[in-house]
């Protein structure tokens, strides 16, 4: 399409016309290589095929020493790679069986470098931050990033009247929710962004509140008194909102931020322990779903549902036994939906077959739990990878379980 590669510096380059019938066979950590931008619609089959390491870490280690007593330096991101091609071994002299502290492990493990996938530099940003990982589903090299690249990104997508979770929320690789502190820090800025650069617009303020509540809820229950404030000025929020004309879209609109902020603040009443509020909440916004047509098999109500299930389950005259088989059935009617919907390698579907195993296990039914936990574990590496936080859920009680710590 008339873009080849034009970088002087370049000697041995070789450059792949697209044309159909084309086959491209390489080693990609070996060859470097780039896709130049195209000018007309084009279509390719890209196939990664993952190898079998050949090589212990202890290696990769005493590589990293070869280089920086030969060039008294680190290695750029290309030259690591290659660095690490088990065809270097011989050239650097390295015994695959030699040992190391555990202090040089470690060293070993500091110094591999990562090369953010907004920015594409590696190291630390202009304002000395460091390539991070939000440990999302991407595999490999993948969901690395400058906290600052990520938080741009995202701001130049913020427009219009639009959901915002998935622009701030996600991994624009993998397309699964980022956790932990990236989550929560990435709602905090979604918030303080709108509030900053959107000041008049009370439609990306609600959105904006939602998602920062969104990423509460994901992240920890020990974020309890975010939760209670967010949710609180969500209502703020809703106060400002209805004055104006209201079309469909913004009832629409309303009807969620009511429904997200009194669901959040029962849930703080549920966690601090005040079961009546918490119920009392929970059915406030189960009946407003029910009035906009949602049905006892529609997923949100369902979840509802289990809420208000969990929170009988700490009345002082509560019936045990009745609130947990209610809450297994729904558990179990919405890892069907979300399965039959959804594929059953599909996050929702893996997220709520957790959900119903983790009740298997804490109502004592090891051996349903074990049972489901093997199921989800294998399609958790195969669709999270190993170090994903659902995939380390499942292992945990898997061990827990195997090992009789109960």
């Amino acid at each position: 399409d008339g873009n080849r590669n034009s970088t002087a510096e370049q000697e041995n380059y070789v450059d792949v016309d697209p044309v159909g019938g084309t086959m491209v066979l390489f080693d990609s950590a070996r060859v470097e290589h780039q896709v130049q931008p195209s000018t007309e619609d084009r279509y390719a089959l890209t196939l990664w095929i993952n190898g079998v390491m050949k090589e212990p870490p202890v290696a990769k280690y005493h590589k990293l020493s070869y280089f920086y007593k030969k060039y008294s330096r680190e290695p750029t991101y290309a030259e690591e790679r290659l660095l690490f091609s088990t065809a270097l071994l011989p050239r650097c002299g390295i015994n695959q069986n030699m040992t190391t502290s555990p202090e040089d492990m470690r060293a070993e493990a500091v110094n591999e470098a990562r090369c953010c996938l907004i920015c594409y530099e590696e190291g630390p940003d202009e304002n000395g931050g460091p390539v991070r990982n939000g440990v999302c589903a991407c595999r490999g090299n993948s969901g690395y990033y400058h906290s600052a690249c990520l938080v741009e990104a995202a701001k130049t997508k913020t427009t219009g009247e639009k959901c915002l979770d998935d622009t701030w929320l996600k991994c624009p690789m993998c397309e699964q929710f980022w956790t932990g502190s990236t989550l929560t820090a990435m709602g905090n800025e979604c918030a303080k962004f709108v509030s900053e650069k959107h000041p008049e617009n009370t439609y990306l303020k609600l959105e904006a509140l939602m998602t920062k509540q969104s990423a509460i809820m994901r992240s920890s229950a020990s974020l309890l008194e975010d939760m209670e404030l967010v949710s609180k000025e969500l209502f703020s929020a809703l106060k400002e909102f209805l004055g104006g004309v209201q079309s469909a879209s913004r009832l629409q609109l309303i009807y969620r931020a009511t429904y997200n902020a009194t669901y959040g603040l029962g849930y703080a009443a549920f966690q601090r322990k005040e079961p009546e509020l918490a119920i009392e909440l929970f059915t406030f916004s189960l009946d407003s779903l029910r009035s906009r047509g949602y049905g006892d098999d529609d997923i949100q109500v369902m979840g509802i549902q289990r809420m208000i299930a969990k929170a009988e389950r700490l009345l002082p005259d509560a019936d045990i036994a009745a609130s947990n088989k209610k809450i297994l059935q729904l558990l179990r009617a919405s890892f069907e939906k979300m399965t039959e919907e959804d594929g059953e390698n599909s996050f929702s579907a893996l997220e709520s077959g957790y959900s119903l195993a983790e009740e298997l296990y804490f109502e004592n039914r090891f051996i349903d739990a074990k049972e489901l936990f093997e199921r989800l574990h294998q399609k958790a590496l195969l669709v999270l990878g190993s170090h994903h936080y659902l995939t380390h859920n499942i292992q945990y009680l898997m061990g827990e379980i195997s090992h009789g710590d109960i």
